[in-house]
């Protein structure tokens, strides 16, 4: 099963020869990964849902599954078209497992539903009903809600209406799409940054590079790679890019999961300049066969991490799924990758065009998803919060990454 899109014969060049297509910046010299590197990454992917009970991957509590993380290690398996048949089980479990996530404690989380209808997006299935429930998220002014009975109860983060403009425009959902780009645009802050919180005007105290990375793909699918708001999103990005290639978080450090999403951001919109810099620090903090070998293929959340790992903790899983997406040239704005390298012979241009339905639509009963990219250490505190006090929302006050 492939899910891999074509690339440009043009792409293709660049990426052979270290030629950089738009250079913002003085391009890291980004050397393309070997089929070899590509496979270490897939076989630690489908060696962690292999090891898994029904192919669900445990959230940091053993007994949960934590249907979020299993959705990234999908869609980063379906970007590498690697390992197909591990995929399909731990797709097949996450549609019969769905309905318990996505209608979280009553409640439709919006956030995990959007990825959900994204996921099934690139799999060539559809659920009318979870679709229909995501439009009715998005409010008169473009915000995704959350909601109970129809009826809006809690604001989603900014990282969860990206998702939102992601899965209404490939589902061909225009019309919702559009309007939910136009609230995202309205985070975007003087200097190109997204808060993680939405608010009107946006807080901008707090920027968040993971929100601002899904926001760069969210607004190139549905605006283009050249509107204005696109552009001061990716100009953050870049500006944030450090010497070593990374994507520097005020809260986090400079990390992979910011780096990745900013790389997949990057590929879509086919900046290879700012791209092989984020590539170049991705494939420093890759675990080679130096590591120990149930590490080998996986990506240390810091450089500093690289030497320090000697088990696969539940953090490394998060920042695997992620980064493996970007180290690809993949994006969650469309099912192309950059790695490993096709040619077409038709350019293609990420401009803003009339979404469309899958050319071969199923039906499904279920459907989940969540983000799960965040740090494990969080996502336990966050378990011991919600096991105490409730929730106020369907997670609220938690990045959606979760």
């Amino acid at each position: 099963m492939a899910f891999l899109g074509t690339r440009t014969a043009a792409t293709a060049l660049a990426l052979a020869t270290g030629i950089a297509l738009i250079t913002p910046h003085t391009a890291v010299a980004a050397t393309p990964p070997t089929d070899s590197e590509l496979e270490s990454t897939a076989g630690f992917l489908a060696a962690q849902l292999r090891n898994s009970e029904n192919g669900l991957l445990d959230g940091p509590f053993s007994g949960r599954a934590d249907l979020g993380l299993t959705a990234d290690f999908i869609f980063a398996l379906d970007a590498l078209d690697m390992h197909h048949d591990q995929a399909d089980r731990s797709y097949e479990a996450m549609v019969n497992n769905a309905d318990d996530f996505v209608y979280f404690m009553g409640e439709v989380d919006a956030g995990r539903m959007a990825k959900f209808v994204a996921l099934q997006n690139t799999r060539g299935e559809r659920n009318e009903t979870y679709i229909a429930e995501l439009v009715d998220a998005i409010q008169e002014d473009g915000r995704l809600m959350n909601e109970t009975d129809g009826e809006p109860t809690s604001s989603a983060q900014n990282f969860s209406q990206s998702w939102a403009v992601i899965a209404l425009a490939r589902a061909g959902e225009t019309e919702a799409a559009e309007k939910a780009a136009d609230f995202l645009e309205s985070q975007i802050c003087e200097d190109g940054g997204v808060p993680l919180f939405p608010a009107t005007p946006p807080s901008c105290s707090s920027v968040d590079p993971d929100s601002t990375g899904m926001a760069g793909q969210a607004l190139a699918l549905v605006r283009g790679a050249d509107a204005p708001s696109t552009g001061s999103v990716l100009q953050y990005l870049r500006d944030n890019t450090t010497e070593e290639g990374g994507i520097n978080s005020r809260f986090a450090g400079i990390n992979a999961n910011s780096t990745a999403l900013a790389a997949s951001a990057f590929a879509y919109v086919g900046d290879l300049g700012a791209f092989e810099r984020n590539h170049a620090f991705l494939d420093a903090v890759r675990l080679d066969d130096s590591a120990p070998e149930d590490l080998r293929g996986g990506f240390a959340y810091k450089i500093s991490d690289v030497d320090k790992v000697t088990t696969v903790t539940d953090q490394i899983r998060r920042v695997t799924a992620q980064a493996a997406l970007g180290f690809a040239g993949g994006s969650y704005a469309s099912s192309d990758t950059l790695y490993p390298v096709q040619v077409d012979p038709d350019p293609v241009d990420p401009t803003p065009t009339e979404p469309t339905e899958p050319t071969e639509p199923g039906d499904s009963s279920n459907g989940s998803s969540t983000g799960g990219i965040f740090l494990g250490v969080l996502a336990a505190i966050a378990a011991v919060i919600a096991a105490v006090i409730g929730f106020t929302g369907p997670a609220s006050f938690l990045p959606a990454q979760f």
